[in-house]
């Protein structure tokens, strides 16, 4: 039986909140910490997006969704 794996194309926006999860440049270097939370400032060649003169590659971040309740006052935050 074959199993299906759904891979989801994440649309990046300028002004975007994201998270670095994986340094896939330079697995060793420890000058940018995993867990840097950033926002979208500029995207290039739509593979790689800019925050404080930082690149990160699409597949070395998440994207941050806020959610909000019906009157406002719950509050989730997900990676997408």
């Amino acid at each position: 039986m074959k199993s299906l794996i759904a891979t989801v194309q994440v649309e990046w926006n300028i002004g975007d909140r994201f998270i670095f999860v994986v340094n896939l440049a330079d697995p060793s270097s420890d000058t940018l910490p995993i867990g840097f939370k950033g926002i979208v400032e500029e995207i290039h060649n739509n593979e790689f997006v800019f925050c404080d003169g930082w690149a990160f590659g699409f597949d070395e971040i998440k994207k941050i969704l806020t959610v909000m309740g019906d009157m406002g006052s719950k509050v989730k935050t997900d990676l997408l």
